[in-house]
């Protein structure tokens, strides 16, 4: 995608400090929950200080947002996801400047909650899927895991790797399914 989505800087604080027309713009979007919307932009807004990529957040969820099943549970997951990242404006930087990332991060927030979970509790895992998690063979998959769990004595390491390897293969069928 080349075109550059964004809202202006202006309308970027107006939404910032007029709650209603924060409310009216994100009902706009599909969120039905605008108070609680509202409240996630202000956290991003918190999180992700530079305004001009928050505008550019902005302008790619007014694309976005009306296309998903559940617009608000996308917005909350999102901004849940970008909270739990190392840093959030770094984040939010990569975020804004790959649109086609942010398209399909808030597809997979707002059809399934197991899937946001997974990319929530460990966001490393959105690199891994830019990176290209294509679709592999079972013996391929089964010399990876005894690979990385052949690096650990502890049987509770060894579980570790194994829910690891878990959550990623799951995550990687659930983005292929979504394709």
């Amino acid at each position: 995608m080349d075109r550059t989505l964004s809202v202006s800087l202006d309308r970027l604080t107006e939404l910032l400090t007029d709650g209603e027309e924060c409310r009216r713009w994100l009902t706009g979007l599909g969120v039905r929950d605008s108070t609680r919307g509202r409240g996630d932009l202000l956290d991003l807004a918190a999180r992700a200080p530079d305004r001009a990529r928050l505008a550019r957040l902005a302008g790619q969820f007014e694309a976005f947002l009306p296309g998903c099943s559940d617009p608000g549970m996308a917005l909350t997951n999102f901004e849940r996801f970008v909270a739990a990242s190392r840093s959030p404006a770094e984040t939010a930087t990569v975020l804004a400047a790959h649109p086609r990332t942010t398209e399909i991060l808030l597809q997979i927030m707002s059809t399934s909650q197991t899937f946001s979970e997974l990319l929530i509790k460990n966001p490393s895992l959105l690199e891994w899927l830019r990176g290209g998690a294509a679709r592999r063979d079972g013996d391929l998959m089964l010399g990876e895991l005894w690979e990385e769990m052949s690096g650990f004595e502890r049987e509770d390491d060894q579980k570790r790797v194994i829910r690891e390897f878990h959550a990623r293969e799951m995550l990687r069928m659930g983005d292929y399914d979504s394709m």
